[in-house]
């Protein structure tokens, strides 16, 4: 792992917070490794918006990132921002998608299968090599 660049990531919002926490620890514990987080605070979220707005403000988000993570658990899918931002990652910023595969689970769901860059198992090494591969 390589302390010489700043990752700038975008990590979805789109499952339980817990485990996003988990993902952000393990980012944050993990030895020369830096990086900065654009995803929504937790502490400060958005506030009540339009979709169109809440929409507009992901992408603000997505947009200096150098990679997009997602927990690509089986119910992932069901989540209408999942796409929403897959398709502001992908066709407006042609951004590397990682997919990490949750902790026990062993499915993929297809919409990850088919547009991740690489999908990786809830592993550090695994997470932050995939992010160090792809990351622009």
């Amino acid at each position: 792992m390589s302390a010489a660049k700043t990752h700038h990531l975008f990590i979805s919002h789109a499952w339980p917070y817990a485990d996003y926490s988990r993902l952000v620890a393990m980012l944050n514990r993990a030895d020369d490794f830096r990086w900065k987080n654009y995803s929504v605070d937790r502490e400060r979220p958005f506030p009540e918006m339009s979709n169109k707005r809440l929409r507009e403000a992901i992408r603000g988000q997505i947009k200096p990132a150098s990679a997009v993570v997602f927990i690509a658990g089986m119910e992932i899918h069901r989540r209408i921002w999942v796409q929403q931002e897959l398709d502001i990652a992908l066709e407006e910023f042609s951004k590397p998608i990682i997919a990490v595969v949750p902790r026990g689970k062993v499915r993929v769901p297809v919409i990850f299968q088919e547009c991740a860059d690489e999908v990786v198992r809830w592993s550090s090494n695994s997470i932050i090599s995939a992010i160090e591969r792809h990351s622009t």
